[in-house]
């Protein structure tokens, strides 16, 4: 097996269970995804792909206020921030840095806990 097919197939392995990932009881037999993860792909994955940063200051605002549960979430507002800082500066690596730091803190309560939380407006 060369090595191009061994990492296309760790890639698709990695990406079947992401998306397993996101199914759960809220959605037995349910194929739509998520609220959130519905709003973050059609709003905020657009205006990253777009580099649009203006946009990304204003949707990354409405996330801040949408915060679930602040004691669940403490560092919630600060990675907002973080993010709304490197958007005004232009700087996609510190944005995609704040938006990681906040996935890696919270994705998995998150999705235990506030799946079926109402998303941002």
């Amino acid at each position: 097996m060369t090595k191009a097919i061994r990492s296309g197939l760790v890639a698709l392995a990695i990406g079947i269970g992401v998306g397993a990932a996101w199914v759960g009881p809220a959605q037995a037999g349910d194929d739509s995804p998520p609220a959130w993860k519905k709003w973050m792909k059609e709003n905020v994955v657009p205006a990253k792909a777009a580099g649009d940063f203006k946009k990304l200051e204003v949707l990354l605002g409405k996330i801040a206020a949408a915060n679930p549960d602040d004691k669940a979430f403490p560092k919630w507002q600060e990675f907002c921030d973080q993010g709304i800082a490197a958007s005004k500066k232009g700087d996609k690596d510190a944005l995609n840095k704040s938006c990681t730091a906040c996935h890696n803190a919270y994705r998995k309560v998150f999705r235990e806990k506030y799946r079926d939380a109402p998303p941002p407006k």
